[in-house]
């Protein structure tokens, strides 16, 4: 139950305060790693509990702040006890904030003034795509109330594509926080996405395209330590196909998007707190299934590997993915859609969207 609302400009400090009391926690030299995720899990999760925003544009920025903040926790506690008591404040920060260095597999963005401008104008470029469909979904509506698409409806099947592309630009536009580490520790971090619309399976998709700072974190926090408890912990580096269990994958594909699916329910308890609880708990399970049986189809009939490479099986891996992905969408948008926020409650320039409606 809630404590306190929050006022936007005392949302920094609500959120960024429990990394603090981490930091005295991690210094604790009595408690174990499985300690460490139990109280620094709840304690990142604090904020967003207990003094929730009445305003959803607010509350939705706490709910992803303090809810990659908890996934971070779990990646600090794979690594030793006593590297994490060598950190400094600082460096806790830094990490809960960026993330540690190694889960970035990618090649960093650079931290120069170009970059910078960079991010600008990705601020500003999908600030106007943005506009453009909410102008649009402000004109025409939005009727569709369903959990999958009918893609023989065109206009359903756009109508969430133009839903997917708002929250796409969103998400670009407001990945201009990576100013701030870059900024505050010189701390180059990966982009958000890697043109996820050329996804050619569900596999590409999730693994190397969408969200990558989450996706690195959940891989070394959630992933790859499930890997290894299912080997016994024997194994001593990185796991690979020739010491693990066969099916450990498969069991931590899913543990992870399990993970990842909690991650946006309790997002989304705060930005639409009048939908129902489950719809995307639903479509990252669902993701995870394809996942796994695509793994599951290359191991058995080589697909991908021996053959099936060519251009035009790219070409059909990428339609049958695109289409798997627009029917599955609702799952995914109903707190979005239904919660009006990304259709009226935007701040957009009134000018703009009404010279958008007209040439719409």
């Amino acid at each position: 139950m809630a404590i306190i609302t929050t006022p936007a400009w005392m949302t920094p400090v609500v959120v960024f305060s429990p990394i603090w009391i981490f930091y005295h926690v991690l210094q604790s030299k009595g408690l174990s790693n499985t300690q460490i995720v139990w109280i620094g899990v709840p304690l990142m999760l604090l904020p967003l509990l207990l003094f929730p925003s009445a305003d959803p544009l607010t509350g939705g920025s706490m709910g992803v702040w303090t809810t990659m903040f908890a996934i971070r926790v779990f990646e600090v506690a794979t690594l030793p006890r006593k590297t994490q008591q060598q950190w400094t404040v600082t460096d806790v920060y830094k990490i809960v904030i960026v993330g540690w260095p190694r889960s970035q597999r990618r090649k960093p963005v650079k931290n120069t003034i170009w970059t910078h401008l960079s991010m600008v104008g990705d601020f500003l470029f999908f600030h106007i795509v943005q506009w453009l469909v909410v102008a649009y979904f402000r004109k025409y509506g939005f009727q569709h109330n369903v959990y999958l698409v009918d893609i023989t409806n065109i206009r359903q099947a756009v109508d969430h594509i133009l839903v997917a592309v708002v929250l796409y630009s969103t998400m670009r536009a407001m990945h201009i926080w990576r100013l701030m580490p870059m900024i505050l520790y010189g701390e180059p971090v990966p982009a958000l996405f890697d043109y996820p619309f050329r996804a050619h399976s569900m596999r590409d998709l999730w693994a190397n395209r969408w969200n990558l700072p989450v996706q690195a974190s959940l891989e070394r926090g959630i992933y790859r330590p499930i890997l290894k408890w299912l080997a016994g912990n024997k194994v001593k580096g990185d796991i690979t196909s020739t010491n693990r269990n066969p099916i450990a994958p498969a069991i931590a594909t899913m543990a992870t998007f399990l993970v990842s699916g909690l991650q946006h329910e309790m997002f989304n308890l705060h930005l639409a707190p009048d939908q129902s609880f489950g719809p995307n708990l639903i479509f990252f399970l669902s993701a995870g299934v394809f996942c796994v049986l695509e793994g599951l189809l290359q191991r058995v009939t080589g697909y991908g590997v021996s053959w099936g490479t060519g251009i035009g099986w790219i070409w059909l891996n990428w339609i049958m993915t695109m289409s798997t992905l627009i029917i599955l969408s609702p799952l995914f948008l109903r707190p979005y859609i239904f919660s009006g926020l990304y259709f009226y409650q935007i701040p957009a320039p009134e000018p703009i969207i009404e010279f958008y409606q007209h040439w719409i």
